[in-house]
């Protein structure tokens, strides 16, 4: 589904932008200072998923983040494993994208299913383009490959977007999808390249691994359905302005946002949440995002009525994320640690709706991403309720200080 208009824009910035976002997360992806991990001499640990009755090793170094299943109205909650434990961003003060990436591998079961003689690789290449598509200008990818694990063929891509560098395995079961991702990308280092290499190799189904989604969620579950989902996106394409689909940052603002919009979290126990903004993953239509600081598992709300565009895993960076479009403003909610059964199976919504919980799905420590857009133009979102901007911004009606990234505001009902 990729569409003309982004051909010769594609073409023109795919170098920059590769030179720009590589340098900087080469940066970051450097091994812990603080770790004594080798390459030399590794325990491994055997996991083993008692609700999916899949098995995985880990090395003995790195932390466990178990999924949340204990609420029955979540879907999409992920297993992950990372090198360093998991920060709590209202605890720590907030060190978001901009701290050195704590490498992790995430396992999880996409919500899309195989369509009855579809490959996975034309599965994975329809997934890829058509939740990816309001944003696909902004990603390079290498060519997937085909690969062999356990005598299964799986699907591996590795590609770059401005939040990390990225790589993913996806891996059929019956009717399911699962992923094996990792923000370990072509410029880390050989141990933690090795480590995610050994994870994928030792993956393993069980004889009550789930083959259909329905198996998972219940019977009322309805999985996506890629094919009507791509003919949506395109049409949505298509109605945006054609002058606008340009990256080139810092962009103009076409707007701001009005005291109809709500702060997508509820106030904390000492009161609102820090906002951080001017973030260097944060670039083109996103560049005007907040990184809200709230705790793991804090509640999610839309913050306007509106009909949902997607509520997907991403393979890019943005983890559990689901998109709402107000008569033509995007509005983002990413890294969530789940997203609502209800949400995946509905449509329309009002503000204030439970979307899921706040999370660290991705390629990011706890927070909530939150920006929106119109067409790729962001909106300013000085004006709804519940954010209120710090008064060194500069000017005072701009969410974010000029100069430097920082905590701008604070954020909360």
């Amino acid at each position: 589904m990729h569409k003309k208009r982004f051909v010769l824009l594609k073409t023109f910035i795919a170098n920059l932008l590769l030179v720009v976002i590589v340098t900087q997360v080469k940066a970051a992806s450097q091994p812990n200072p603080g770790s004594n991990e080798t390459s030399a001499s590794q325990e491994w640990i055997t996991y083993t998923d008692p609700r999916f009755d899949f098995s995985v090793e880990y090395p003995a170094t790195w932390h466990l983040i178990p999924r949340d299943d204990s609420n029955p109205a979540a879907v999409s909650g992920v297993l992950t494993f990372t090198l360093n434990d998991l920060i709590d961003e209202e605890a720590s003060g907030g060190h978001l994208h901009e701290q050195v990436i704590n490498p992790n591998i995430t396992i999880g079961l996409y919500l899309a299913e195989l369509a009855p003689g579809q490959s996975l690789g034309d599965w994975t290449a329809l997934y890829e383009e058509t939740t990816n598509a309001l944003d696909e200008y902004l990603i390079q990818r290498q060519p997937r490959r085909v690969l062999e694990v356990n005598g299964t063929e799986v699907i591996r891509e590795i590609g770059v977007s401005p939040m990390t560098e990225y790589q993913f395995t996806n891996l059929a079961h019956g009717k399911t999808v699962w992923f094996i991702w990792t923000n370990i990308g072509d410029s880390a280092n050989a141990t933690h390249s090795a480590i995610y290499e050994q994870m994928v190799n030792s993956f393993q189904f069980g004889k009550n691994t789930p083959t259909t989604l329905r198996d998972v969620y219940g019977d009322d579950f309805k999985s996506i359905d890629l094919d009507d989902l791509s003919k949506r996106m395109s049409n949505l394409l298509e109605s945006q302005p054609k002058t606008n689909m340009h990256l080139f940052s810092p962009l103009t603002p076409m707007t701001k946002l009005d005291s109809s919009w709500f702060s997508p979290v509820l106030n904390g126990s000492s009161g609102q949440y820090y906002a951080r903004c001017g973030s260097t993953a944060h670039i083109g239509s996103s560049a005007y995002a907040v990184d809200v600081n709230a705790p793991y598992q804090k509640a999610v709300y839309s913050a306007k009525v509106g009909t949902k565009i997607l509520a997907v895993w991403g393979n890019t960076g943005y983890g559990n994320h689901v998109i709402l479009d107000s008569w033509g403003k995007y509005h983002y909610y990413a890294h969530l640690s789940y997203i609502s059964y209800n949400v995946i199976n509905g449509s329309w919504f009002t503000s204030k709706y439970w979307l899921g919980n706040v999370g660290n799905s991705g390629t990011t420590e706890v927070h909530l991403h939150f920006h929106v857009k119109e067409g790729s133009n962001p909106v300013l979102i000085t004006g709804m309720v519940g954010f209120g901007p710090f008064t060194n911004a500069q000017p005072p009606d701009v969410n974010y200080p000029s100069s430097s990234v920082g905590n701008c505001g604070r954020m909360g009902r």
